[in-house]
């Protein structure tokens, strides 16, 4: 637990956690309010995200990191229009941009970490509570989607022809996002006996909405990283028997669920059925669509590298579905090392503090998990712009010091 210092609730780590869910929260809000609500949601968390950085002290290192970070993306949109690249439109340049200031509100959130501290619990039971409402209604969705085309694609998630812009990898995604934050409250905070059973049962609805979905990647990532976390307890009698009563009422949950929406037999199948052609995909290259289709892009990339490896491939199309590959395709090796040396960088730096023992400020693990996750998720899916919490973790691990628990010090800040 952390010390007295920090342990108080306060409306800036309110808001902040707030905006998070609300960013990702919002493909769930499609179900409920279809676009409108999606595009509403979005922007009203991507607003409490800046509201509740962009207040805080500016120190001179941020002045530095931002002029870098924007000659980075005045060069990459510079290249795009003139390789004449499928990524010169405005959507895109939109997404970029909000990529850009999610990458300095990390920087600004890590720089002054200890604004941050505890979530309030009413909070805590609005975001659980949100979150079983949104997956409840994605499942009735898919259900109902399911009942209407009879033999159909069992991973659609929305009706053909739907111009909603989203896709199962998408709704995994955020999910999981929406996971960590969970389990980031059932591990950081003494919860009362009932709040915690809200949360639980928000955890299984986040996850029954992810095997849904068919996506292999996310259920992989998150139980690579929960073993990462765990590591130590899993030799532990107490932990394991723990956690097999937590497992066995999970599966009890998960029968009752698939009791009151039958139709959805047909989307566990079909997951169980994609992690058996992963395995098949050792004796059979083509024995799984998807994972094939990748290694056709991993081959024409590396067949024709003399063609990308100075400014980016001419007429590039998205998405290479693995972040390293899809750097070097778009701005070459000149303008793409360095964003995949800062991006290995953070990454590594991210899991030495994960695995730090002394840290005196939990928040900081609530953004390692959701990087972490997202850094994994970048070398299988998302594109760069679409992996917004991704750029967010970059700004925040680019902040923190070596020999810092809570924040940078004025001293080695500048401060002005």
């Amino acid at each position: 637990m952390f010390d007295n210092a920090v342990e108080i609730p306060n409306k800036r780590s309110n808001f902040f956690v707030l905006g998070v869910f609300f960013l990702v929260w919002s493909i769930n809000g499609f179900f409920i309010g279809g676009g409108v609500l999606k595009m509403g949601l979005l922007m009203f968390g991507f607003i409490l995200i800046l509201g509740s950085s962009f207040t805080l002290p500016v120190y001179r290192r941020f002045i530095n990191f931002s002029l870098i970070a924007l000659f980075f993306l005045i060069s990459y949109w510079a290249i795009a229009i003139v390789r004449s690249q499928k990524t010169v439109t405005f959507s895109i340049f939109t997404f970029d941009v909000i990529c850009f200031l999610l990458l300095l509100s990390g920087y600004f959130v890590a720089s002054n970490l200890n604004y941050f501290t505890k979530v309030s619990p009413k909070i805590i039971l609005l975001i659980s509570l949100l979150a079983i409402v949104g997956g409840v209604m994605f499942i009735k969705y898919q259900s109902q989607l399911l009942l209407n085309n009879v033999g159909g694609n069992t991973r659609s998630a929305v009706e053909e022809g739907d111009d909603s812009g989203i896709n199962v990898i998408g709704i995994a995604y955020t999910n999981a996002i929406i996971f960590f934050i969970l389990y980031y409250f059932v591990v950081y905070y003494d919860l009362k006996k009932w709040i915690k059973g809200v949360v639980f049962l928000s955890i299984f609805c986040v996850l029954f909405v992810i095997l849904s979905t068919q996506s292999r990647g996310a259920l992989i990532y998150i139980v690579l990283i929960l073993l990462m976390i765990n590591f130590k307890k899993i030799f532990s009698v107490r932990y394991v028997f723990k956690s097999l009563k937590v497992l066995l009422v999970a599966v009890l949950i998960f029968v009752l669920a698939l009791n009151f929406f039958p139709a959805m037999q047909d989307k566990m199948e079909g997951t169980l059925e994609r992690f058996q052609t992963l395995i098949a995909l050792s004796e059979d290259v083509e024995a799984d669509k998807s994972s094939y289709e990748r290694t056709l892009i991993m081959e024409d990339f590396f067949n024709n590298i003399e063609d990308v490896i100075l400014l980016g491939k001419e007429g590039y199309n998205p998405y290479p579905h693995n972040q390293f590959v899809e750097i070097i395709m778009r701005w070459g090796l000149f303008f793409g090392l360095p964003l995949i040396v800062f991006s290995i960088r953070n990454f590594v730096r991210a899991l030495m503090r994960l695995f730090k023992k002394d840290s005196v400020n939990p928040f900081m693990n609530l953004i390692l998990f959701i990087f972490i996750f997202s850094f994994f998720q970048s070398l299988s899916s998302m594109s760069l712009e679409m992996n917004r919490m991704f750029w967010f973790g970059l700004g925040f691990l680019a902040a923190i010091p070596k020999n810092s628990n809570i924040c940078l010090t004025n001293k080695e800040l500048n401060y002005e």
